[in-house]
């Protein structure tokens, strides 16, 4: 698991006083008069890991529930985050959302950071999945920014 900083990024005019424009990832280039930036590749989800690979929901108390972790960066927006599963034929059969508070300092989403969800092989209704391959589906809300794993059960 990556160890990861995340930094806010934006310019102020020190003549405009609270006048601030931001970083963000639909802009490779920002300018402002005579000032322009010029970026890599912006990724608002990253790191995204399921451990273990295989897991077995059956009550023992050993590998019971997979984690999901990943980075998100998001400066701006509500953005929450989802995790969703789905089966072999595309139903979605679970789905957890998590939506931190705006840094009410800096007037910035509280999305930014590392994220640890779980899945313990249930559905919606909290019936246990059958064994089998399901795909693990993770985005942030309004970016555009997804990515899918996939993780077994077995009983």
């Amino acid at each position: 698991y990556w160890q990861t900083q995340v930094f806010d990024v934006y310019l102020g005019n020190s003549s405009l006083s609270g006048v601030w424009q931001s970083c963000e990832e639909e802009n490779s280039k920002l300018t402002t008069g005579e000032i322009g930036i010029y970026g890599p590749d912006w990724k608002n989800l990253y790191n995204v890991e399921v451990e273990p690979k295989v897991f077995t929901p059956n009550g023992d108390g050993i590998n019971d529930m997979v984690e999901v972790r990943f980075c998100v960066t998001l400066l701006f927006g509500r953005g929450g985050v989802v995790l969703e599963v789905y089966d072999k034929v595309g139903r979605r059969l679970r789905r957890y959302r998590e939506e931190r508070p705006k840094d009410t300092a800096t007037g910035f989403s509280g999305a930014s950071g590392s994220y640890k969800m779980h899945w313990d092989g249930k559905d919606e209704s909290g019936r246990k999945v059958p064994p089998g391959v399901y795909v693990v589906k993770v985005y942030v809300e309004g970016t555009g920014a997804v990515e899918l794993r996939t993780v077994g059960v077995a009983y």
